[in-house]
């Protein structure tokens, strides 16, 4: 029986249990998307472009923990979804990206479309990236990239599939390709866990870093009990100025903010255990190490090319942050601690705790006279989805610092963001997570400006009728690279002027264009409009846009407290 080799790649995305593919149809894809419509397990989500389905399945994969599918078309679609693919190679996320190419024979009259070397423009955003030149050579890579993608360090596979390799037909095999569906781990070194804990608890002022690598409720639970048992201060991974995800309860008495060179957690470290991230990858260069040579460091990842990258440690080990947590958990149950320590280490817990916890209260008091404050946007988010099982996506770029600071999340998987900085990703990535998570409600947190590189997904939201709400956090311009400029103005002494980052003239309306991409809208001037639209959003069965208008000259949740920001 002869089968389209574009069929038979079907048939294994299936078995690997896809259930979505995102892309953009074009014509070197046309075989892939005939087959896909006759499958009875895999739906094709379509968009206007192909950096709005590559945030598609990035937000997929973020929000349900399978491999996201995204189909792009040859030069031009790939080169358009580089920036949500960085993204997404950063974050290591598992993302199969499948690009359809023209057709191989005619390659050498370098036809329309075409680039030599197509597969170069990926290879430094993914794991792997090949360049298929055979049937068999499709599945092969296909396996390749299944095994990458399951394994303890993934992120984006790229394959390139000419279209008349796709369109061959050939006979089925007696021996079809299996791709794995098993995920790997590392499991920790119970001897080296157990030498980490009693370095924790005889240790003066240990502070324990939560990265974005722990994510199930299991783990999170583990590491409340350890450091509650030891009096153990956590900080959240944050390589950017909020947090990427929360994978420790922002409400837990020791839990005391992101990290942050400045962090009041961190004067007086005398050992540093980062579990579970990229140990200090910060946006912001300093002349002067971030810990000082007297502080111990511990690192804990799956990821072997971060140990020891950025920050020299005493202690590196590779293993699974999850398995790891629960470790910690099961093993400082039996070990016997110094008691006075963690006394003290407790009431120096509580003391930070319920300053940040007065700073916060202060903070949510303050109203705008004038316009709406990031502070107030947040305070009104929280009170609307205070009975709301949800998740929140986070593209606010200034606003998320404010998100982060003052939202307290207090379950793991409630947000997520991304540390790259890409912009166009928020909408595309809450898209993805409605798919994956049906029964939460789903919130794009974007920025204006992060807002404008990819309205487009709010047509896709719109033609399938994914209701996501959409609130833009609009402060009229690029705050962030506002406090670039003030910074190098103050470092150089110069006075800056046309710094291009206003977005006024024209003023944008936004709420039109979310009409003409078929989304009701609603702009927002005040608290009471706020209540009211927020409570109409998550009601709503259809996708909601709320154009908020935010006061330009609040900076970040740092500079609004007067200290030093995180962002230049």
């Amino acid at each position: 029986m002869l089968v389209m080799i574009a069929d038979r790649v079907i048939r294994l995305l299936e078995e690997l249990g896809t259930k979505y593919v995102f892309g953009v149809t074009g014509s070197t894809t046309v075989s892939l998307v005939s087959s896909i419509s006759e499958s009875k397990q895999i739906k094709l989500i379509s968009s206007l472009n192909e950096n709005s389905s590559l945030a598609m399945a990035d937000g997929y994969s973020r929000a349900s923990g399978e491999i996201g599918v995204v189909l792009l078309h040859t030069t031009p679609g790939l080169t358009t979804a580089l920036p949500n693919l960085y993204n997404s190679y950063v974050d290591n996320v598992p993302l199969l990206v499948l690009v359809g190419d023209v057709n191989s024979k005619f390659l050498i009259k370098e036809p329309g479309l075409a680039l030599d070397g197509l597969e170069n423009l990926a290879k430094p955003v993914t794991q792997w990236t090949y360049y298929a030149k055979s049937g068999s050579d499709i599945f092969a890579a296909l396996e390749r990239s299944a095994s990458i993608l399951n394994s303890s360090q993934p992120g984006p596979c790229c394959i390139i599939l000419p279209e008349d390799i796709l369109e061959l037909e050939e006979s089925r095999s007696e021996k079809e390709p299996v791709l794995t569906r098993h995920r790997n781990t590392v499991k920790p070194d119970g001897e080296t866990v157990s030498q980490i804990i009693s370095l924790m608890d005889q240790s003066e002022w240990p502070v324990l870093i939560v990265g974005r690598e722990i994510k199930e409720k299991s783990a999170v639970n583990a590491l409340v009990n350890f450091c509650t048992r030891l009096s153990i201060p956590v900080l959240l991974e944050s390589p950017y100025p909020s947090a990427y995800s929360v994978g420790y309860p922002q409400n837990n008495p020791c839990y005391l903010g992101l990290f942050r060179r400045e962090a009041e957690a961190l004067k007086g470290v005398d050992l540093v255990v980062a579990l579970g991230g990229q140990l200090v990858t910060e946006r912001k260069y300093y002349e002067e190490d971030p810990f000082n040579n007297s502080t111990k460091i511990v690192h804990i990842t799956s990821d072997s090319w971060q140990l020891g990258k950025n920050v020299r440690t005493d202690v590196s080990l590779l293993a699974s942050p999850e398995l790891t947590a629960l470790a910690f958990d099961s093993l400082s149950k039996t070990k016997a601690g110094n008691s006075k320590l963690r006394k003290s280490r407790a009431e120096k817990i509580q003391q930070i705790f319920s300053k940040k916890e007065s700073e916060r209260t202060r903070f949510l008091s303050k109203g705008g006279k004038d316009q709406l404050k990031p502070w107030e946007l947040v305070k009104t988010l929280k009170e609307s989805l205070a009975r709301e099982d949800y998740v929140i996506i986070d593209e606010g770029v200034m606003a998320s610092s404010y998100l982060s600071e003052l939202f307290v999340f207090d379950e793991p998987g409630t947000l997520i963001g991304r540390s790259a900085g890409c912009l166009g990703w928020g909408i595309g990535a809450a898209i993805g997570a409605k798919l994956a998570l049906p029964d939460k409600k789903v919130i794009s947190f974007v920025g204006d400006g992060a807002f404008m590189f990819a309205p487009q997904g709010l047509w896709t939201a719109a033609h399938y009728d994914i209701p996501i709400t959409v609130v833009v956090c609009n402060n009229a311009g690029y705050s962030s690279v506002k406090l670039s400029f003030d910074s190098f103005g103050k470092r150089t002494k110069r006075k800056v002027i046309g710094d291009g980052t206003d977005i006024l003239k024209p003023k944008l309306d936004i709420v039109k264009l979310g009409e003409a991409l078929g989304v009701e809208g609603f702009s927002i001037e005040n608290r009471d409009q706020l209540l009211k639209s927020l409570k109409s959003a998550l009601s709503s069965d259809h996708v909601t846009l709320l154009d908020v208008h935010l006061d330009p000259n609040e900076r970040g949740y740092e500079g609004s407290l007067g200290l030093n920001s995180a962002w230049t």
